[in-house]
């Protein structure tokens, strides 16, 4: 019989992808999701959020391990990044049966988390590992996998970024000496494919990326994409008060208007923390795994996809 894999998370970027990788690897997969779904064969959508006990209880059944991949990026306050960044966790543990062998509790968490002070959005991550590794029973297994920014096909962030030098001009912000680790996402959900079941990453907090020396600074980032665009774009640097004025005009804007704004004030000190790179235990020393993907190949693969989707 086939394993048994509960992905959270499922629709969004890296769900998407975790989900495709999973059932090509022979998994039966049980993927939460708010709304009905296409079918995809080995995939079985189980309809219910994380305050639907039931379905949650369906979703985890059985499985051989549990991919915890659903995460806020962007919220009106700490509580509304706190009840998917952190009591998502309480739920699916709650969920887990108490006398049968339990799953492999996969975490994908972020870097943010170890710099909690910086935002609601960080100290939301940061709890959300807590309460995974403060509060999961003695017999279950668990891994936290923090990955910086994750990049691929389906990633609407980069492509913010290719239209801006369509455009004939490059933002940094911040920085552009700033640094930061980056990983190719198909090399990611590979990554925490290994990890199941794997007891050298069990009870082990690991960060990932495509073991780049270093990072990459902001401005190679921005390079390499104009490189790959042949378009030479105005280099511009956004400060942090410049992007701070930005993000309260945004934040009033955004009550007015009922949206959630993606860039706040404390998104600004994400934005412009100088320093991202992977420094911690790294997950390649403890499974049978190597990135693929680095920084060139990776945009390169992005901006064909772009193209093809009439997205550029």
């Amino acid at each position: 019989m086939s394993k048994i894999a509960a992905v959270t998370g499922a629709t969004g970027f890296v769900g998407k992808h975790m989900v495709r990788h999973l059932a090509a690897r022979g998994y039966t997969v049980r993927a939460l999701t708010r709304k009905p779904q296409p079918s995809l064969e080995s995939v079985d959508w189980i309809e219910g959020g994380f305050h639907d006990s039931d379905a949650l209880t369906k979703l985890v059944a059985g499985a051989d391990v549990i991919f915890h991949i659903a995460g806020a990026i962007k919220a009106r306050n700490f509580q509304e990044f706190a009840a998917i960044n952190r009591d998502s966790v309480s739920a699916l543990l709650d969920a887990i049966p108490a006398k049968r062998p339990k799953p492999h509790f996969v975490l994908l968490s972020s870097l943010a988390a170890r710099e909690r002070h910086l935002s609601p959005y960080a100290e939301s991550k940061r709890q959300g590992e807590e309460i995974l590794f403060d509060h999961a029973p003695q017999d279950l297994n668990w891994s936290i996998i923090r990955a910086p920014a994750v990049y691929g096909p389906g990633d609407y962030e980069i492509l913010k970024l290719f239209k801006s030098l369509k455009w004939g001009f490059s933002l940094v912000p911040g920085s552009r000496n700033n640094r930061t680790s980056l990983i190719f996402v198909e090399d990611l959900v590979t990554a925490m494919t290994e990890c199941a079941n794997c007891e050298n990453v069990f009870f082990k907090i690991l960060d990932v990326d495509d073991s780049t020396e270093g990072g990459y600074s902001l401005q190679e980032i921005f390079a390499t994409a104009s490189e790959i665009m042949n378009r030479r774009a105005v280099k511009l640097t956004a400060g942090r008060k410049s992007l701070k004025l930005f993000a309260h005009t945004n934040k009033f804007m955004s009550r007015i208007f009922g949206y959630v704004p993606m860039v706040s004030p404390e998104k600004v000190n994400e934005l412009c923390h100088p320093d991202w790179r992977c420094r911690d235990e790294h997950i390649k020393n403890f499974i049978a795994w190597e990135p693929k993907i680095r920084l060139n190949k990776g945009l390169e693969i992005c901006f064909r996809w772009y193209r093809e989707e009439n997205l550029l």
